[in-house]
């Protein structure tokens, strides 16, 4: 599962609240969309620190049978999206990318 993947990187845990203080890159306002176009509670996400990329995001999201990770990257300008089935990258190119990673969640994971 996910969670196995993410067992393989070296992560320090943290709060929301955290990491919304901490992180203020590229992405940073997806949880917000998250929480208001797809009424994910914030609550079932478990947010993470990678060690070796610190200034990176990661987020993971279980409930039931619905699980899946986002990475955000301010250096490369890119929100990651994976689980089992999908890898997905969406970056500064695309026009609105917080409408993009909606819909891909939305077709491919919900």
């Amino acid at each position: 599962m996910t969670a196995n993947i993410l067992n393989s990187w070296n992560l320090k845990a943290e709060s929301y609240m955290e990491a919304k203080l901490r992180y203020s890159g590229f992405g940073c306002e997806i949880f917000e969309f998250f929480k208001y176009e797809l009424s994910l509670n914030l609550n079932n996400f478990q947010f993470y620190q990678p060690i070796n990329q610190p200034e990176d995001l990661i987020a993971y999201y279980k409930l039931d049978n619905i699980e899946f990770a986002v990475q955000l990257d301010p250096l490369c300008e890119v929100i990651c999206i994976w689980n089992n089935s999908i890898s997905v990258e969406v970056n500064f190119f695309v026009k609105d990318y917080y409408a993009k990673v909606i819909e891909i969640i939305k077709t491919k994971i919900l």
